[in-house]
């Protein structure tokens, strides 16, 4: 069902966008492949096979030249010093390196669990000739020690060699020495020998795996392509049944045959609304031929009732014809009571435009009247803002009198207590030097500081004076502009209720005079509207005298016109035989086509 409603893009995109994403996802897959095996190989061949190959050949060489040396120290005379100490530091040298490059193969081979502990020749040979009755010239299927247990074994023998000679002393025994030299290399070169069985049995896994990998993928992108086979398939099977059922539906239509079903296709792509699209118009087509097969025959029946109207609509014709005569003879008479009315009416219209000429003065006068007020108005509230602005100043300076008489105050309070302190100051002062000359010699220093103390006593009480007689001029000035201020402010309250007043009575008038303005606009609304009713009758007057000439002479055009229209239906007598042949032929034509 889901299918079915998908648009043909949308349908053709199904069979496309599979094919992308499973080509992306192929190409995705070879990549990870590509990398798994690279990064397997590189493990192999360069980490656990190249790296401790590489170890093995550089411990067999300094195990080789450390052995030298030891023999060339044996060979040599102590008298040669010097030559035996770089000999000593060639051996010490070389055998550090020859037991650290062996001890690095199992580090290299740390994370390879197998090759280090399960892998032997033997094994390795099985496994790569795929049984053991394969021929082995190199003796593989003797050997059966891994890496590990060689490892171990050239440690040991290593450590013989090592200590089977001093090469400090020159004591030693150097047959045990060429024994375990030689097996501890015996070692070395199994374990290549190992590592080289092991690298022919990995390339023979990695192909195989990369065989593998590439059937894999083949064998999916097989499936991709049936799949997408399929849904082309599905798609184009779908398309081809149905533009075949449009196309046979559309022939049926081009020959007329309107009885033919309707296409059940209910689906909501392209072909789904084509489909819709023709069940519409071939709908529409049957209704539209069904109703003017029915129309034609009404047309039909109105032609005949129409021939059957025009015989009535003769006799009619002659009777207005009377009646249009005794009109004429009352509208003469009509027209001339129509003058007279006209003229009065005229008389009364000069009347009426005089009295708008007055009251528009009197309007003018009032407006000019208003706009003074106006303006005396605004200068009123222009002073009444600023007597409010002085008002408030009035009442910030009375706030900071109030708040300078408070700061006199407090520093009055300060200045009795300076005055306090500085008399226990000269109290203490004088204790100071009594006490001082009871101390003699001794108190000399402190009757001094006593003597200062006091005179700093005197100068604070003088300045106490001072400031309180600053301070008492202070509260003085401060109480006489305090008193002035609240003066001050009376005035200006006096001052505001007259703005105040005087402010009411411009508003007043001006009040009164927008009452004076809407009466005398009253007025001149009904002068207009007298001046238009007097224009309207004016107007009307005449046109009903126009009107009673032209009925007059419409009467003379009236009699001529049904004379006319005696004529017109004998024409519309003639039309209605010819309509009645036009729908003979229309209903042949739609006989055509077939609805049933």
């Amino acid at each position: 069902m889901m299918f079915k409603n998908l648009s043909i893009r949308n349908k053709l995109l199904l069979i496309v966008l599979p094919t992308i994403l499973g080509l992306c996802l192929l190409l995705f897959l070879f990549d990870s492949t590509v990398n798994s095996t690279y990064k397997r190989s590189r493990d192999i061949f360069y980490v656990n096979l190249y790296m401790t190959h590489v170890s093995l050949l550089s411990s067999d060489r300094d195990f080789y030249q450390a052995n030298e040396a030891a023999l060339r120290i044996n060979s040599l005379d102590a008298s040669d010093s010097e030559q035996l100490t770089d000999l000593r530091a060639v051996y010490k040298e070389n055998a550090q390196q020859t037991i650290d490059n062996a001890n690095k193969v199992a580090e290299y081979l740390q994370n390879d669990s197998q090759l280090m502990d399960y892998y032997t020749p033997h094994i390795l040979f099985a496994l790569i000739n795929g049984s053991e009755n394969a021929d082995d010239p190199e003796g593989f299927l003797q050997k059966d020690k891994t890496v590990k247990d060689l490892l171990d074994e050239f440690n040991t023998n290593f450590a013989i060699w090592q200590s089977a000679y001093n090469p400090e002393t020159g004591e030693g025994d150097f047959h045990m020495m060429d024994e375990s030299f030689d097996t501890a290399r015996e070692c070395l070169n199994e374990m290549q020998d190992l590592l080289t069985l092991y690298s022919d049995y990995s390339s023979t896994q990695l192909e195989q795996e990369i065989q593998s990998q590439i059937l894999w993928v083949t064998s999916a992108a097989i499936f991709f392509i049936a799949v997408i086979m399929i849904l082309a398939l599905i798609t184009i099977r779908y398309l081809r049944k149905h533009i075949n059922e449009i196309t046979d539906s559309m022939n049926e239509l081009a020959k007329k045959n309107l009885a033919q079903d309707t296409l059940s296709l209910n689906s909501k792509d392209e072909l789904g609304i084509l489909s819709s699209s023709f069940n519409t118009v071939l709908a529409s087509l049957q209704e539209i031929v069904g109703q003017i097969s029915v129309a034609s025959l009404e047309i039909g029946s109105s032609s005949q009732t129409m021939v059957r109207s025009t015989d009535e609509v003769s006799v009619a014709t002659g009777e207005i014809a009377r009646a249009i005569e005794e009109i004429a003879s009352t509208a003469t008479s009509q027209a001339t009571d129509t003058e007279q009315s006209a003229s009065e009416i005229v008389n009364l219209e000069e009347v009426i435009g005089q009295s708008a000429e007055s009251g528009a003065l009197l309007a003018k006068a009032s407006k000019q009247i208003n706009k003074a007020g106006m303006e005396g108005l605004d200068v009123v509230n222009g002073l009444t803002e600023i007597n409010k602005n002085s008002q408030k100043i009035f009442l910030g300076i009375l706030e900071v009198i109030d708040k300078i008489n408070t700061s006199a105050d407090r520093i009055g309070e300060a200045s009795s207590l300076i005055s306090e302190i500085a008399e226990q100051t000269n109290l203490l002062s004088l204790n100071a030097s009594i006490e001082a000359a009871r101390a003699g010699d001794a108190g000399k220093g402190f009757a001094v500081v006593a003597d200062e103390i006091r005179k700093l006593a005197e100068q604070s009480a003088e300045s106490v004076g001072t400031i309180n007689a600053m301070l008492k001029e202070l509260q003085e000035n401060a109480a006489l502009a305090k008193e002035q201020s609240y003066l001050a402010r009376d005035t200006v309250q006096v001052q505001t209720k007259s703005v105040d007043d005087t402010k009411n009575k411009y508003t007043a008038i001006a009040n009164n005079l927008e009452v004076i303005n809407t009466q005398i606009d009253a007025l001149e609304s009904i002068n207009d509207r007298m001046n238009l009713s007097c224009n309207n009758v004016v107007s009307h007057i005449s046109n009903l005298s126009a009107s009673a000439q032209e009925n007059a002479a419409t009467t003379e055009e009236t009699s001529a016109g049904s004379e006319e229209i005696l004529a017109s239906m004998i024409s519309i007598a003639d039309l209605s035989n010819n309509v009645n042949d036009r729908i003979k032929e229309l209903q042949v034509l739609v006989a055509g086509f077939k609805t049933s």
